[in-house]
């Protein structure tokens, strides 16, 4: 986000034509004035993205919980989207989980019951990140 465009990355190990995906974006790109879908990068490409810092990228995380779906974090979202588009830096992670994570024998994470998890990050000098929403 630098004040006149927000950059939303989609990440899926699965087929970028799965029926819920491609809903999606079509979602997405409803909202927006420009949109850019690239194919899938090879690993060596899409690790120089990252490239050119001297030293350690300074970010801050904080995660704001475990969460069953987007309707538990649905009444924070405004005020969330308030503070992304206005403090350079910031931003708002969604992660869902899916597949073998969800299963007890299959996967070993202790919120293997939850189907997403939220973060905030800032990645400039500001010292203020503020946790949005607790789990109701």
């Amino acid at each position: 986000m630098n004040g006149r465009q927000v950059i939303v990355v989609v990440i899926t190990i699965g087929s970028r034509e799965q029926k819920g995906l491609v809903t999606f974006r079509r979602r997405l790109a409803g909202l927006t004035k420009k949109m850019m879908s690239g194919g899938p990068p090879s690993l060596k490409r899409a690790l120089t993205w990252y490239y050119g810092e001297q030293g350690p990228a300074y970010l801050k995380n904080a995660s704001a919980g475990f969460y069953n779906g987007i309707d538990d974090v649905r009444p924070a979202l405004p005020g969330i989207f308030e503070e992304v588009l206005t403090i350079p830096g910031l931003i708002f992670q969604i992660n869902t989980l899916n597949g073998a994570i969800s299963s007890d024998v299959e996967g070993a994470y202790p919120h293997r019951t939850s189907v997403m998890w939220v973060s905030l990050n800032h990645t400039g000098n500001r010292s203020r990140t503020r946790l949005f929403f607790e789990r109701r």
